[in-house]
């Protein structure tokens, strides 16, 4: 399997890296990394994690640990991935994202975007994703994903006394999740 390289690093990083811009309605832009290391989690990383500073009117950041942020290291780009980014919408018109520089990558590695509330899931290995969104901050509705629809995952609840029992199945690792809450009486 080859490797796509189109940024030409000078080091000896070998991490797999994905570079996104993000394209605002008023014009300006905000660029976002997110990068493989085996040492970083999910959650927030000290020295892996870089959070948001200045969040501007029209924007864009992952979300991590109920926070904003333009760096994120985790430990993979599993086909099973899903990595949550916000957008923050003050000026009506087009948005659009795109890949912007994609580092040691597998060619066969497919990268999309996933709208929650549609759910589409948008190729941006072959074309920028574009949208016009109402005014407003857009947390839990995208995500980054290294595989579509034929991967899904099934969830069930079922609530009972105010207690729950969670069910999930994974169709592409065919892996079944049961989490009782409830207590024996």
């Amino acid at each position: 399997r080859s490797t796509m390289n189109v940024a030409n690093n000078q080091n000896d990083d070998r991490r797999p890296k994905i570079r996104l811009k993000y394209n605002s309605p008023s014009g300006l832009y905000r660029q976002l990394l997110v990068g493989v290391d085996n040492n970083s989690t999910t959650l927030f990383d000290i020295g892996y994690d870089a959070p948001m500073i200045d969040v501007n009117a029209n924007d864009m950041y992952w979300e991590v640990s109920n926070a904003k942020f333009v760096i994120q290291a985790i430990p993979d780009f599993n086909f099973d991935r899903v990595i949550p980014f916000g957008i923050k919408i003050t000026t009506l018109g087009e948005s659009s994202i795109k890949i912007h520089e994609l580092e040691n990558i597998l060619d066969d590695t497919a990268i999309y975007l996933h709208d929650n509330v549609t759910g589409i899931y948008h190729d941006l290995k072959n074309g920028n994703f574009v949208i016009s969104l109402p005014i407003g901050v857009y947390n839990n509705r995208f995500s980054i994903c290294f595989s579509n629809e034929s991967s899904t995952i099934i969830s069930k609840t079922i609530i009972k006394d105010k207690k729950a029992i969670s069910v999930e199945f994974i169709n592409s690792t065919s892996i079944l999740n049961i989490k009782n809450n409830l207590e024996d009486t």
